[in-house]
């Protein structure tokens, strides 16, 4: 029978610590027994239908030899050859009977395609009841980062960027900088794009979003950023883009898939929309006429693309940094359900 592996008292340390917080196992769950089997098998896994001839998985078969029957927890990394980077994760609570179990672990190919990495990978397994039982290792068979399924959706510079002025009439203003994202789209569906637009010093000077349903081939987005608050932050451009591109999975949950960095063009923040500074401030109260404790504060300017929140206090006041101009200043879903409309003035 293959001796008990160690694990590294690190590694011991978070696993360990991860068990007993996350996982919470009952008592009877203690008295579950076994060790990892070896041999291991591994296998691309193609989900689509019909196939598309890329792997969604890398699945990796895990025995266990269960001496005493119970649930167990296994967690599987996935490395690269070297074991210097971490590419995915994966993990597994099977309840068991006596006898020798097959646990299929399943490494996600996005995981893979986005790091880039070829294999031989190197598979770590760390086998719990509700305290540490077994490690072992395994290095699976050979692979390219390009058999695996390709990012449903990534940037493909070049952007571009430009001024707007929706003022009407026109006051030779930007009311917003707009940049056009350009992206690539594999397999449509609903996508969320996000940029935070940084001055030379990498403060976020304004932030914008958006969600789209994209279809196949090459699509634009585009994120309208605050010429407000380009404007009252006294820097002058050319400004710093970070991009962020998002999906959602079978669940609705988002998963990021992409990012990118883009420099606009140069601009003077005299370009954008000339405000004054001012503060909005009042009192919130909840659905029972009593203040909130600490709830979040809302105020937005829409032509202007502006958004910014404050914090009210235990007796519901808040102060919120604007400009003069109109607002709507809403609380949070347990505050206010509706919109209050703000005259704001220095």
């Amino acid at each position: 029978m293959r001796e008990r592996n160690s694990v590294p008292s690190v590694v011991l340390v978070v696993l360990i610590v991860g068990s007993v917080t996350m996982f919470a196992l009952p008592e009877t769950v203690k008295a579950s027994d076994g060790y990892l089997l070896p041999p291991y098998d591994d296998y691309g896994l193609d989900m689509d239908s019909p196939p598309d001839g890329y792997y969604d998985y890398l699945v990796v078969n895990a025995s266990v030899n269960v001496t005493v029957p119970g649930s167990f927890t296994l967690i599987s990394e996935l490395w690269d050859g070297s074991i210097s980077v971490l590419i995915s994760m994966d993990y597994n609570f099977p309840t068991l009977s006596v006898g020798v179990h097959v646990v299929t672990v399943m490494f996600s190919g996005w995981d893979i395609t986005i790091l880039g990495v070829d294999g031989p990978y190197h598979v770590n397994f760390y086998l719990y009841n509700a305290n540490f039982l077994d490690a072992d290792s395994f290095d699976t068979g050979a692979y390219l980062a390009s058999e695996f399924q390709p990012l449903p959706a990534q940037f493909s510079p070049p952007h571009s960027d430009h001024g707007v002025d929706t003022d009407v009439p026109p006051d030779s203003y930007f009311n917003a900088l707009v940049v056009d994202v350009s992206i690539d789209v594999n397999e449509s569906g609903l996508f969320a794009v996000s940029g935070s637009l940084l001055d030379l010093g990498m403060n976020v000077m304004a932030t914008a979003s958006d969600m789209s349903y994209l279809g196949l081939g090459m699509n634009a987005v585009s994120l309208d950023f605050c010429g407000a608050s380009i404007y009252l932050s006294g820097y002058d451009g050319p400004y710093t883009v970070e991009l962020m591109l998002m999906t959602y999975d079978e669940m609705g949950f988002p998963m990021w898939i992409d990012d990118d960095t883009y420099m606009t063009s140069a601009y003077s923040y005299t370009d954008f929309q000339h405000v004054t500074p001012a503060t909005v401030w009042g009192h919130i109260l909840d659905e029972n006429g009593n203040p909130p404790m600490f709830g979040m504060v809302y105020a937005v300017n829409y032509s202007n693309a502006f958004l910014e929140y404050g914090f009210a206090d235990s007796a519901g006041y808040y102060e919120v940094d604007v400009f003069e101009g109109d607002f709507y200043v809403l609380g949070d879903s347990e505050m206010q359900a509706e919109f209050e409309f703000v005259q704001v003035v220095g």
